[in-house]
């Protein structure tokens, strides 16, 4: 990507409410020629690791984000996404 610039790119955008009513967000944009993922694979990957992580340990950040690499391999943007929100 260093050779080119990039003016327009399909991103998705994710808001997560826990049961406290706080609203977390993060968002991951699609490259296929860098991470392999495109708007579509995000988007499913995004809603699966959603719909898993009401289980997951949130007391600590380091293990938090060990344990969505337990649920998905790679698809680093996806995680990344949902770890921010």
């Amino acid at each position: 990507m260093s050779g080119e610039t990039v003016c327009f790119a399909k991103t998705v955008l994710l808001g997560l409410k826990n049961n406290f009513g706080r609203t977390g967000w993060g968002e991951a944009s699609a490259a296929p020629l860098m991470t392999g993922e495109t708007i579509e694979s995000l988007s499913a990957n995004i809603k699966y690791l959603a719909s898993n992580i009401k289980d997951l340990n949130w007391d600590n950040p380091d293990e938090y984000g060990q344990q969505l690499g337990k649920l998905l391999y790679a698809n680093s943007s996806a995680k990344s996404c949902v770890e921010m929100a």
